[in-house]
């Protein structure tokens, strides 16, 4: 996602907000998501962003496993040398993000692509 696609149509996306550079802690500590709507999870909640953030490389390291047992059930074992590859890669990305959880616990969409700062 463009940060400066986004900023253009942040006003259709969420339409009811005028203050920009507002928190939204009313949605970002919301305990009961299913009172959100589809969107304003997506934006307004941690739990999309944690779910990007860490689901990311996670179905990159799952798939390239299954890959990798792929080539090597075929006996291309030489060519199984890529997906592991990448599975240490995204491993290693994976574990990086993990040891900075604590800066990222409440950090939303909304808060990268769309909040401005306070004036």
């Amino acid at each position: 996602m463009k940060k400066s696609y986004i900023s253009r149509v942040k006003h259709k996306i969420f339409p009811w907000i005028r203050n920009w550079s507002d928190s939204m802690d009313k949605f970002r500590y919301e305990t009961d998501v299913n009172k959100l709507s589809q969107k304003e999870w997506f934006w307004l909640h941690p739990s999309a962003y944690k779910l990007i953030l860490y689901g990311s490389p996670i179905i990159t390291i799952t798939t390239m496993i299954l890959l990798g047992l792929f080539l090597v059930s075929k006996g291309v074992t030489a060519l199984a040398i890529l997906p592991l590859l990448l599975i240490v890669s995204s491993a290693w990305d994976l574990i990086k993000k993990l040891k900075k959880k604590s800066l990222n616990k409440d950090t939303t969409m909304y808060d990268i692509y769309m909040r401005e700062e306070a004036k």
